[in-house]
């Protein structure tokens, strides 16, 4: 057969043992490795091949040179060990590529795409299967899922161009994946442009040109449940972002930690009411760069906050995230507690920093303590942060927690929300954080030793109802400091956008407060709303010694009283003003 001659390929053993013949007899002329064993197919330089019907390939070495041209009639696939292996080199050059196109003399316009190349069981000995530098035009028609199909895991593909396909470009199934997978080039694809499973799109590498007809398609991720086990393993940044398009979990081993690597640049599209949910055992690392973040972002082609549900991690989970861009996640559901975009249980090992959190339909940034017996969730670090166009908080927390959060966060006026909680130990601090907390239920201060609330000078805080109980318990006691300056007060008031006498409790100082507390160059306004331990006002003081200071502060728009002491507490005042209380 000399290089102008035309193979005419027929579905029948007659015509493929015509081929094997022909490949495996004479002058052998090998472009690669070979497996010992098997007969061979070799499509040589120059030759056009006809693909007419089905056309299967088992047991053999099959060999395809530069230059050879393969043309599919419509609807016509090639299939690779189906049901034996098969060693397979299809390996071209940059100048001189392999190509796979239509074959369509008639012209007929509905018949001008073929259908598939379907791989499958491939021998890896003794060179790993591989396509390289080959054009494959115009598959994926009649019905087909994709123009190529992979089954198999050890093969690579690079150099490659997939162009024009009315379905996938490339479908890997069964949990098949790409020993190596670089230098591809994807367009033109009526549907995704890659479908992979989770398991296994980190077999997808670099410097791939992917290029999708909708800003809704590019790397598919067709199962939702990954479980690394003791593997690292990293999702490089392509030119399209990742689909995801229901809920979505990554666990590690039950043994040692494992790491799952995001790479800077990637994004990733989460689909309706999805969440993405971070396990234990796992290093989950994301860190982009200033002109390479990382963006979760919704699947939706006009998106809107609540697209997505959330990205949540469990107690034992570990994270790092550094410029990183959460958008249009927060989906609000009435029934839940704990909407939010971002949601921290009872962990204490995740960082971010350098983020950006925007249009979330619930709060942006969850710290929620899961369970009596675990920790109080806080940040390793919160740094550098900016939060923009939210429907509402900034961020849910409990008190302490606050002390994770550095100065650096731009909240631009998002409201920081504080849980209801117990402050049991240690000094925390509510930073001048810029932005003002929000409550709508009591702090209580109760602990041993020196437990402390800090309240730092031109801080807000503002209340939908309850307040701030000091030194409730007769075993325990607590502190509150609230130290403003005359250009900076600290400003405890009405959380309502028409703020009303009695909108909230007050600051009530119990009998077992330690010594010490002090409220100076505060105003406290709008409280004394009822309640079932202390006559209403603003601030109620009891107790048995004088563990109170009030100074250079305004009381004012109290329900009730401005101030009471009760009991034999002896309360140091000074310098204070009253004003439009109306008890």
């Amino acid at each position: 057969m000399n290089n102008e001659s035309k193979i005419n390929i027929k579905l029948s053993f007659y015509c493929l043992l015509v081929l094997i013949i022909i490949s495996s007899c004479g002058k052998k002329n090998e472009v690669a490795p070979a497996h010992s064993n098997l007969p061979f197919i070799h499509w040589k330089a120059g030759d056009d091949i006809i693909v007419t019907e089905d056309l299967y390939i088992d047991s053999v070495n099959f060999i395809i040179e530069p230059g050879v041209k393969v043309k599919i009639r419509s609807g016509c696939n090639i299939i690779i060990g189906k049901n034996y292996s098969v060693k397979l080199m299809a390996i071209g050059t940059g100048d001189n590529p392999i190509n796979f196109t239509t074959y369509n003399p008639e012209g007929l316009p509905d018949k001008s795409y073929w259908g598939s190349i379907i791989i499958n069981n491939l021998y890896n000995e003794p060179a790993i299967p591989t396509f390289e530098y080959c054009n494959f035009i115009k598959g994926g028609g009649q019905g087909s899922e994709a123009v190529i199909i992979n089954q198999s895991n050890n093969i690579n593909f690079s150099n490659c161009l997939i162009d024009y396909s009315l379905n996938y470009g490339i479908l890997a199934k069964n949990n098949a994946g790409f020993n190596e997978f670089t230098g591809n080039t994807i367009k033109h694809t009526l549907n995704h442009p890659v479908s992979i499973t989770s398991g296994k799109a980190h077999t997808i590498g670099i410097n791939n040109i992917i290029i999708a007809d909708s800003t809704n398609q590019g790397i598919f991720l067709s199962t939702g449940n990954l479980n690394i086990g003791y593997d690292s393993i990293i999702w490089r940044a392509q030119t399209v972002p990742y689909i995801i398009p229901n809920d979505f979990s990554v666990t590690g081993s039950t043994v040692v930690s494992s790491f799952f690597i995001i790479e800077g640049g990637t994004t990733i599209m989460l689909g309706e009411n999805s969440n993405f949910y971070v396990g234990d055992r796992l290093k989950f690392i994301a860190i982009g760069y200033i002109e390479k973040p990382i963006t979760f972002t919704s699947l939706q082609k006009e998106p809107q906050p609540g697209d997505w549900s959330d990205i949540r991690f469990n107690h034992e989970a570990n994270a790092v995230f550094k410029y990183c861009i959460f958008e249009y996640g927060g989906e609000y559901e009435d029934h839940m507690v704990d909407n939010a975009m971002i949601r921290l249980y009872s962990t204490t090992n995740i960082s971010m920093d350098n983020c950006l959190f925007r249009y979330s339909e619930s709060i942006a940034v969850l710290l929620y303590k899961y369970g009596a017996n675990l920790s109080i969730p806080s940040f390793s670090s919160f740094t550098n942060n900016t939060f923009e166009n939210l429907n509402t908080y900034a961020i849910s927390l409990q008190s302490e927690s606050v002390n994770s959060i550095d100065y650096t966060n731009n909240f631009n006026n998002h409201e920081i929300y504080i849980q209801e909680s117990t402050i049991s130990s240690g000094h925390t601090i509510w930073k001048n954080l810029g932005s003002a907390y929000i409550l709508d239920s009591y702090v209580t201060i109760n602990g041993e030793f020196e437990t402390i609330l800090e309240i730092e000078k031109g801080t807000k805080v503002k209340f939908d109802r309850g307040g701030i109980k000091i030194g409730t318990a007769s075993s325990y006691g607590g502190k509150l400091i609230a130290v403003g300056t005359e250009e900076e007060p600290i400003i405890f008031t009405s959380a309502k956008e028409n703020p009303d006498y009695g909108d909230w409790g007050g600051i009530l100082f119990y009998k077992y407060s330690r010594p010490g507390n002090i409220l100076n160059h505060c105003e406290i306004l709008y409280a004394g709303e009822y309640s079932l331990n202390f006559n209403q006002a603003s601030v109620h003081i009891s107790g048995n010694d004088t563990n109170v200071s009030v100074m250079n502060s305004t009381i004012a728009h109290s329900s009730h009283y401005g101030l009471i002491v009760s009991g034999s507490a002896n309360p140091y005042l000074f310098n204070n003003t009253f004003f439009d209380n109306l008890e």
